[in-house]
């Protein structure tokens, strides 16, 4: 039994929970002295009683751009670069404020008017335009235009900046910023005639009654929920506990796949939302880039791949056009949603669902005897350790964090994977009834494992530190899917 490598990574997360609580109150150390070894540079951007901030992907949090200093550039050449490439803002660095531990704070100056979109997310700040970016949806999720003091201090990736940051903006010149109702970004013809389906599309349904509204706009965003990031984690979870561990490592790999692939494809081609566009389109708050649609490839693959398997079990020809006919009907409501939310385009939608009709066919066809050797493969905990090193060196090159998160899935997979194929060696099969117990009992561990994880992350300020802890959250999880499902099915057994 491989219980060991589990083990040591539980107790290597607790010794460093531990050690993390223990430093979190060190404050911060200022001064106007350069310190030794300076290695960092801020700069803050400012308009009127307003900084330009960031919303971090990993620790997400809110910080001011800035980075390391590379070899061979000055703090004040690494202060502009990482306003540029976090923030797409060019800018001129006016003058040193002060020293935070061993980074430099400057004063910078836009050089053009900073564009802001009309819309306001959740949050409430105004967003900035920032997708063209080069850490846009990898390192930076969004960026705001903040008076920072609405702000509290937990919100902030360093706390004990927060009550220095109106300083701060009182020594920085004043940039201009642009609101703008359309944004001048070269688009395709396609993408062009799009905006104007969309924009039609939205100002239909805005002439119906206010109760036909109501009901539109509930079944949209119903139908949203699916294919989301927690839609899959619950319908992992629970096809753990249901399914034998050989069948799941089947769904288990090609929900992974998918997942991954979306991702090369969205940070790969780098494609604008509607909204990007023309802010007035925007419904909901979606952070990213556009295609694929993951909710949309997810939701056609998930869909089609349990309308095959429930086919497979009954025998009327109605009863299978009526399945086929449900998983049409939920995957075309859940397109025109994030169309009418304008979120993503129409051409986005009938890409990702052929992605996703792709990926179905590829499961039914993995299914036949023809490929009855290949399937075994999945049953190999080195084909797991093989797969989650290729997503870790992309994932080291594209610096995604959704594939180093993808990579330690994997892992846990590959530690957990010879234990739980034993337990099912040994233990009967089970009534449909004990099978859903066992699900919903891997879903709750699952769903605990995730909030301690969050939990623990949620206190660190180190980007590093935050994707560390995620990251050994993900491969304990991975672990727990594959081991607790076949340990709960054979206590049911008994």
């Amino acid at each position: 039994m491989k219980s060991k490598p589990i083990l040591q990574y539980v107790v290597l997360i607790f010794l460093v929970a531990i050690s993390f609580n223990a430093t979190a109150g060190n404050s911060a150390r200022y001064s106007g002295q350069q310190p030794d070894n300076i290695v960092g540079a801020v700069c803050v951007i400012r308009n009127g009683d307003n900084l330009i901030m960031l919303l971090e992907a990993i620790t997400n949090k809110l910080s001011l751009p800035g980075g390391y200093i590379d070899s061979g550039d000055t703090p004040q050449e690494a202060a502009a670069r990482e306003a540029l490439e976090e923030a797409g803002i060019e800018v001129e660095v006016e003058h040193l404020i002060q020293y935070r531990d061993r980074a430099a704070i400057y004063a910078c100056r836009a050089k053009s008017p900073i564009p802001v979109s009309s819309f306001r997310d959740s949050r409430g700040y105004p967003i900035v335009a920032s997708w063209f970016a080069e850490h846009f949806a990898t390192e930076v999720e969004r960026v705001y235009l903040i008076d920072p003091l609405l702000t509290e201090a937990r919100e902030h990736r360093y706390s004990e900046d927060a009550a220095l940051l109106p300083q701060w903006l009182a020594s920085t010149p004043d940039s201009e910023v642009k609101v703008y109702d359309r944004f001048d970004y070269d688009i395709s013809p396609l993408h062009e005639y799009e905006l104007g389906l969309i924009g039609q599309f939205q100002q239909v349904i805005s002439t119906w009654s206010s109760f036909s509204q109501w009901l539109f706009v509930g079944l949209m965003h119903a139908l949203a929920v699916l294919g989301g990031p927690w839609f899959v984690f619950v319908a992992l979870a629970l096809m753990a506990g249901y399914y034998r561990t050989r069948f799941f490592l089947e769904i288990a790999c090609l929900i992974l796949v998918t997942l991954f692939g979306a991702s090369l494809l969205k940070h790969g081609l780098m494609m604008p939302r509607p909204f990007f566009i023309v802010p007035d389109l925007q419904k909901v708050n979606a952070p990213g880039l556009g295609f694929p649609s993951e909710q949309v490839l997810m939701t056609s693959m998930l869909f089609g791949v349990w309308g095959y398997l429930l086919q497979r079990q009954i025998k009327t020809k109605q009863q299978k056009v009526m399945i086929a006919l449900l998983v049409v009907l939920v995957v075309a409501g859940q397109g025109v949603a994030w169309i009418w939310f304008g979120v993503h385009f129409i051409s986005d939608v009938i890409m990702s669902v052929m992605l996703g009709i792709v990926m179905v066919a590829m499961f039914i066809l993995w299914r036949s005897d023809t490929f009855k050797a290949y399937r075994q493969l999945l049953t190999s905990r080195w084909f797991w350790l093989g797969l989650g090193i290729l997503t870790g060196t992309v994932a080291g090159i594209s610096l995604v964090p959704t594939q180093a998160y993808l990579c330690s899935l994997m892992l846990g997979i590959f530690f957990g994977i010879n234990y739980a194929l034993k337990v099912d060696q040994i233990t009967p099969p089970l009534s449909a009834k004990r099978r859903f117990v066992a699900s919903f009992g891997v879903l709750l561990g699952a769903v605990g494992l995730s909030g301690a994880m969050m939990a623990i992350a949620a206190v660190q300020s180190s980007t590093l530190m935050v994707l560390g802890i995620k990251t050994s959250g993900y491969l304990l999880l991975g672990a727990w899917l594959v081991c607790s499902s076949s340990w709960l099915r054979q206590q049911l057994s008994r």
